[in-house]
């Protein structure tokens, strides 16, 4: 009688246990029969926006899009294919990103795997730290400096030197030395991380000047939380941060690979089911508690920041052009205390005259760069944002 209850619990736990598996499997083979998404890309899934309205918003710094020249050009639907990316003269820094050697020029080259087809072929200047060279930054003599942190768009993949955004922001000044502090695959975790193992934002001189940070909640936030569809498809060799819950401060806790195997290979098993991706599911969530995280983590990049230059600056997040989710975050940027520029809102194909993204790619183009430091320049130098915020720079 023992045995055979002991056999029956046997086979209802095996039956709990195998079950799911066997669920899993069949919708496995349905997703795989269907038409499956080409790519994994759960950073853009369709999940509601809950973008909560901010009275009295402090921190926000006045918008005007009245002075940029309206065009009647119509950008064109990008269609996305999937890229191979190759790097001459590739080593890898304690983060585990491609790095090259500081001075050198080297290539990036994209090429559709399907075709053969180049989508980009261009060369990058490196300089002290591993820094992107800002062409004209070091033919100035700089009364400030204005640093330019973020991800490949601040950092200018698939464009050359003279092409990026830092780059467009240093022809307007003549008085400002501009760094170009964006990392391919950064965030607000690898700016962090990097100011504290690495030289990469060391020696910014003069000491006085003003930190600009490039934010969006479709790529950093996915990127700070570690999520399936980061750590799952590229970024398996990034950082990841810890929070001291009694000081509140960010340290470098690691790589993903080496520091958090178990999640790492879930990942990458999750990133490959069709049926996941068919569904759009990712994990972790992005919820309001991720959102102020993600803030407090930018609180305290600020803090570093002004600590390593002796600046009393503010830094000024600004929003990704024309992204909705972008909006989320300003309600935890107020109660932080994080000046922003709200650009959620921004529909730069009205004043487009050539396409705003890369050819079969979604990284912006110089066009996109000179609309957007156009505005930039426009916004931080109005007299009611300097009202705000120290006039040090321009």
């Amino acid at each position: 009688m023992v045995n055979k209850l002991k056999s029956k619990i046997a086979l209802l736990l095996a039956s709990i246990i195998i079950s799911p598996v066997v669920i899993f499997s069949i919708l496995e083979y349905m997703a795989r029969w269907s038409e499956p998404p080409q790519f994994l890309n759960f950073e853009t899934n369709d999940r509601q926006i809950n973008c909560k309205k901010t009275t009295p918003s402090l921190y926000r710094l006045s918008v005007d899009y009245s002075h940029q020249q309206k065009t009647k050009y119509l950008s064109e639907e990008i269609t996305y294919k999937k890229l191979v990316k190759n790097y001459d003269h590739v080593y890898t820094n304690e983060l585990g990103y491609p790095l090259h050697k500081e001075n050198k020029n080297f290539r990036q080259r994209a090429t559709v795997i399907e075709t053969g087809e180049t989508a980009y072929d261009v060369a990058y200047s490196l300089v002290e730290g591993g820094r992107r060279r800002v062409p004209g930054a070091d033919e100035i003599l700089p009364l400030a400096h204005l640093a330019i942190s973020g991800c490949s768009v601040v950092f200018g993949e698939g464009l050359e030197d003279d092409q990026t955004l830092p780059a467009q922001m240093q022809k307007k000044v003549q008085k400002t030395r501009i760094y170009n502090l964006g990392r391919p695959g950064g965030s607000v975790v690898d700016a962090i991380a990097m100011l504290q193992i690495t030289n990469f934002w060391k020696n910014i001189e003069p000491k006085k000047g003003a930190l600009l940070f490039f934010h969006s909640s479709q790529i950093h936030v996915p990127r700070f939380l570690g999520t399936i569809s980061t750590v799952g498809v590229w970024n398996e060799y990034g950082a990841f941060l810890n929070e001291d819950a009694t000081t509140g401060a960010f340290q470098y806790g690691g790589v993903y690979d080496q520091h958090k195997p178990l999640w790492t290979l879930l990942s990458r098993w999750a990133a490959r089911s069709q049926f996941l991706k068919t569904i759009n599911f990712d994990w972790p969530p992005t919820t309001n508690s991720a959102l102020e995280t993600y803030v407090r983590a930018l609180s305290f990049l600020q803090l570093q920041y002004q600590q390593l230059t002796d600046s009393q600056n503010p830094m000024v997040v600004y929003l990704r052009p024309g992204e909705k989710e972008s909006c989320e975050i300003i309600p935890y940027l107020e109660k932080y205390k994080i000046y922003y520029l709200d650009y959620s809102d921004f529909q730069m194909q009205r004043y487009a005259t050539q396409p705003l993204k890369i050819q079969y790619d979604t990284h912006p183009t110089q066009e996109f760069n000179r609309i957007l430091s156009q505005q930039l320049m426009h916004d931080l130098t109005s007299n009611k944002n300097t009202q705000k915020i120290h006039r040090i720079f321009f």
